[in-house]
This record gives C-alpha cells, sequence and structure tokens, in this order.
C-alpha cells in the first residue's frame, strides 16, 4: 500500500468518525422504556410512531400489517416481543432495492451473498428464546 493513499484514507476515516459524532439526533420526543405504542388499531399506531418517533407513515402502516399477520399466525405472543416489533424499523435495514418489500413474509437478500431473515421467522425465533432486557442474542447461520 502506498504511504500517501494510507494517510489520506485515515484522514479521511477520522474526518468522517468526528463528524459523525457531533451530528444531532432529529427525534421529536426522549427515547423511554417504557413508551408503549397503541395496538388497538393502526391510524393510532401511525399517529403515535409520527408524534414520538418521525417515522414515514407509508412504512408505518406496512409494519402494523405485517404485525397484524404475525398476530393472526400467532408468530408473536409476548407484549414486550409486539413492543420490540413495533418499534423496529425493518426498512431500515434493507437495501434501496427492497424498500418496497420490507415488510413481506419472506428474507430478502441485502447484499454480499447474505439476507435479512423474515419477520415471521424473526418473531417467532425471538418469543420462543425469550429474550430479556440487557441480554444479547446473535443469529448464526441463518442469513445475515
Amino acid at each position: 500500500m502506498n504511504r500517501r493513499n494510507f494517510l489520506l484514507s485515515s484522514a479521511g476515516v477520522l474526518a468522517g468518525t468526528t463528524l459523525a459524532s457531533t451530528a444531532p439526533a432529529n427525534v421529536p420526543v426522549p427515547y423511554s422504556w417504557d413508551a408503549m405504542p397503541p395496538m388497538e388499531s393502526r391510524e393510532a399506531f401511525v399517529a403515535w410512531m409520527q408524534a414520538n418517533r418521525g417515522e414515514n407513515p407509508t412504512f408505518l402502516g406496512e409494519r402494523w400489517d405485517r404485525f397484524q399477520a404475525l398476530l393472526t399466525h400467532k408468530d408473536l405472543w409476548e407484549k414486550r416481543n409486539m413492543r420490540a416489533f413495533l418499534l423496529t424499523p425493518r426498512e431500515e435495514f434493507v437495501t434501496r432495492q427492497n424498500l418496497d418489500r420490507a415488510y413481506e413474509w419472506h428474507y430478502l437478500d441485502i447484499g454480499f451473498g447474505v439476507t435479512i431473515t423474515g419477520p415471521h421467522t424473526v418473531a417467532r425465533m425471538t418469543n420462543t428464546i425469550d429474550v430479556r432486557r440487557g441480554e444479547k442474542v446473535l443469529e448464526i447461520g441463518t442469513g445475515s
């Protein structure tokens, strides 16, 4: 490796991390571990999420619809896992070309020969292993 390229690359990485760490977050309401999005209707959920998280209403509607499918198929049964699903923006974990498919039932390609596991599988696995606050889970060999 050329020393000049190495130094320029290192300077770029350093500048990028410094600038990124000072970027302000645009969060409408401070985060609370006790916050629970409404689960009684799509409209209430979307309105609450927009007010508290500032998320895109189109994706919120798709997330709600998939949530309802998870409940119908009995893939979610613990309140804390329902909350986790509703608060996790799956669209942020897929490639740009798969944005319109973020809440489909099956796995999606995320590049580099790996996939993001489908929401029904993730919901069932998470409920089954009974993850608690503070615990960490590493999913190995099932995609990404």
